[in-house]
């Protein structure tokens, strides 16, 4: 049995306080209100490279280059989605009803209610997760999927 392993048995019989205790020697921090199961699941996270060692230099490199990568696919998807300037009224037809939307300074009303977002009127008329600029017609499918694969 590795060290690692040790650790991590031991790891398992620990009381809810020992867990927290534990956790606050490893992370150095305030301990989070979460679950025993999860604050056991994060030491185990954080011994791990400190017993087997980290990644090597070059796949950390990659990995920020592939997160870098994957951040600015999603700026673009967000660039598609231009901010609709304030007074713009958005109409479209759902389901035989006229939904109609009015872009304000904080976000966007309709049937006199605020949201913050195109995606919340969407969810609230549908029922159902949608993009809200795709929803109103302010990206077109093909855009967005571009976007968000690039």
């Amino acid at each position: 049995m590795s060290d690692l392993d040790g650790q991590l048995a031991r790891l398992c019989n620990l009381s809810p306080a020992q867990t927290r205790s534990k956790w606050h020697k490893l992370f150095r921090c305030e301990v989070p209100k979460h679950s025993p199961h999860l604050l056991k699941r994060q030491i185990a996270w954080k011994l791990q490279p400190r017993v087997e060692g980290d990644l090597s230099p070059s796949t950390l490199r990659s990995l920020d280059r592939l997160t870098q990568a994957n951040d600015e696919g999603r700026n673009k998807v967000k660039e598609a989605t231009a901010d609709v300037p304030v007074g713009t009224k958005l109409i479209r037809e759902w389901n035989g009803r006229t939904i109609e939307v009015l872009a304000t300074d904080q976000g966007f009303e309709h049937a006199g209610r605020h949201y913050r977002s195109l995606s919340q009127i969407a969810r609230h008329v549908t029922g159902a997760h949608w993009s809200g600029p795709r929803f109103f017609g302010l990206v077109k499918r093909s855009e967005y999927q571009k976007a968000a694969n690039q």
